[in-house]
């Protein structure tokens, strides 16, 4: 596996599905063993598929860098799950799958047959599930061994998919992907509450952090750095600072990296990749991955169609 490094907003494609370690704020694998297959050949920018052997599986409290759906393979996975209370739990077998939303804690453990993952990046979920919402902020709930024939069924295609490793099923994937989004978000989804900020970050607190990340924003940024301006660890800094703005620290960081190089592509002639350096992303394609799953079009030609 590639190294990982505790910056945020570094490339989150490593190897493997990627999670945020809650106490620390490192990126790790979803599972910590290379998987039986993954979809990387494939080049699925907004959608990714890993297969697993069997075994024993634990990980501390964290929270997914995307909304990851687990669905069982060959026998039942003996599961207990905690999403910030006590560890409640639960089974799952063939044809049942779990859903971990994107940036929701959550520590697991289980011993598990063969399973699969598929993640979906919180950008292309918005997307195309925004005309089902209307503009509502909707959130996805936490879901442990359901049954559902139309998540099952999508799911096993897009496995199929992998293992057929055709070059041409990109957009077919992508078509599969619209649809467990929509599905999911029609089924499940709940209007997001805007729960009070008690608990969250002061006042003081959120702006030194926000004005942390700003100055710093074209440089390598680690969550504990920006705990570190707001006196917090990176554990209790990474809870309140969701609570306080809605969004996990590696979102704020990744969103305002994106406002900074649309500025940049329209304002200044700069070549792409000092476009990348200067936003504070680690190349050029890292760059171009995060603003086409964000705006639904390459930085070339957003530049190209603001030019005239």
């Amino acid at each position: 596996m590639e190294r990982l490094t505790t910056e945020l907003g570094t490339r989150l494609e490593p190897a493997q599905e990627m999670l945020i370690d809650a106490a620390t704020g490192r990126l790790r694998p979803v599972v910590s063993t290379r998987p039986e297959l993954a979809s990387d050949p494939m080049d699925w920018p907004s959608v990714r598929l890993e297969v697993h052997g069997a075994g024993m599986y634990e990980n501390p409290p964290s929270m997914p860098v995307n909304h990851v759906l687990v669905y069982s393979l060959e026998g039942t996975a003996e599961c207990e799950s905690s999403d910030g209370g006590p560890f409640r739990p639960h089974r799952t077998g063939p044809g049942q799958f779990s859903l971990y939303p994107a940036s929701v804690l959550f520590a697991a453990r289980a011993k598990a047959g063969r399973f699969f993952t598929i993640s979906i990046t919180p950008q292309f979920l918005a997307h195309h599930t925004s005309e089902l919402t209307r503009g509502q902020s909707v959130e996805l709930p936490a879901l442990r061994g359901v049954s559902d024939q139309v998540c099952t069924a999508i799911g096993d295609q897009i496995r199929r998919e992998a293992q057929a490793r055709t070059p041409e099923g990109r957009v077919y994937v992508e078509a599969l992907a619209r649809a467990l989004s929509i599905h999911l978000v029609r089924k499940y989804g709940r209007a997001r509450v805007e729960r009070p900020r008690s608990g969250g970050l002061s006042p003081a607190q959120l702006r030194m952090a926000t004005v942390y990340i700003r100055d710093h924003l074209s440089e390598g940024l680690s969550l504990a750095a920006i705990s570190k301006s707001a006196g917090l660890s990176p554990f209790h800094f990474a809870r309140r600072f969701k609570q306080a703005t809605g969004q996990a620290p590696h979102q704020y960081v990744v969103s305002h990296r994106l406002e900074k190089s649309r500025q940049l592509l329209v304002e200044t002639q700069l070549a792409l990749a000092e476009v990348a350096q200067q936003s504070g992303f680690c190349d050029q394609s890292h760059f171009t991955a995060h603003f086409r799953r964000q705006f639904g079009i390459t930085p070339r030609r957003f530049r190209e169609q603001h030019r005239g």
